[in-house]
């Protein structure tokens, strides 16, 4: 009767024990699966356009698979189009000729904001000429990620003539210093006709972004739920319900165990 009163205590013992492993392998799990999932996920962003001279705006929402966009490399990449740049610079017929960048919300208020305003100047030395711009953003040195193209606008040589670009980065942006660059091109034949960038302006380097849904306002802190949905990747009742059965089989062979009775 004693025997079996301890061997009940000891069970009673470790199963806080082997609760918490359960719980363990479960949260290894989950944060293993969120990881996996990143590289299959969207990166999300929403832009409202305003070309110059107009006072109607324009909507448009970038989609894009993470990893397609970030394979090429950024040295390369830079090296490619720095190479197009200097063979046009005897033309020069077209450049940007200031861009001013700006942020707002910040829910959380750690520092990182998750709506980047852009607006700049694109000049030429022709009368006009149709261009459009592609937007690119580089988390801290690694590869440029379009998040934004506008469309065909006028451009000419007369006055101050700026493009605004708001942007509100909705998924795949982790939260970290972003270089900008602008690329306009000819909107006849797709030929790129300039590149504005941190070279250019050191305003448009170390630009403290996140995507919202890293901001804290938008969803609530990770909270992990272990369940069991029959396809064998989750850790919960079923296997701890494993493990306590294989710990009774145990005590019934044998006294021993590795949870100490007093």
């Amino acid at each position: 009767m004693n025997t079996f009163s301890n061997k009940i205590t000891l069970l009673r013992k470790c199963i806080p024990l082997l609760t918490a492993i359960a719980l363990t392998a479960g949260s290894a799990h989950s944060f293993a699966e969120k990881d996996e999932a990143k590289e299959g996920s969207e990166r999300i962003s929403i832009s409202t356009l305003r070309a110059p001279g107009a006072t109607e705006t324009t909507v448009k929402t970038m989609r894009k698979k993470i990893g397609e966009a970030d394979k090429t490399d950024r040295q390369t990449q830079e090296k490619t189009q720095q190479k197009q740049k200097r063979l046009q610079k005897n033309d020069g017929y077209v450049w940007v000729d200031y861009a001013t960048v700006g942020f707002s919300a910040d829910l959380d208020g750690d520092g990182f904001f998750t709506s980047v305003s852009l607006d700049f100047d694109v000049d030429t030395d022709y009368e006009a000429i149709d261009v459009y711009a592609r937007l690119f953003l580089s988390l801290e040195q690694g590869p440029w990620i379009e998040y934004a193209a506008t469309d065909n606008f006028l451009v000419s040589a007369f006055g101050d003539d700026p493009y605004y670009v708001d942007t509100d980065l909705v998924e795949g942006f982790p939260a970290g210093y972003y270089d900008l660059r602008i690329e306009v091109y000819d909107a006849a034949d797709d030929y790129l006709l300039a590149i504005f960038g941190p070279a250019e302006s050191g305003e448009l380097s170390y630009l403290p972004l996140e995507d919202e849904y890293e901001d804290s306002g938008y969803i609530n802190d990770p909270v992990i739920i272990i369940e069991d949905n029959g396809g064998g990747g989750s850790v919960g009742s079923v296997a701890l319900l494993a493990l306590l059965l294989l710990l009774v089989a145990q005590l019934v062979k044998s006294r021993k165990s590795i949870c100490r009775v007093d």
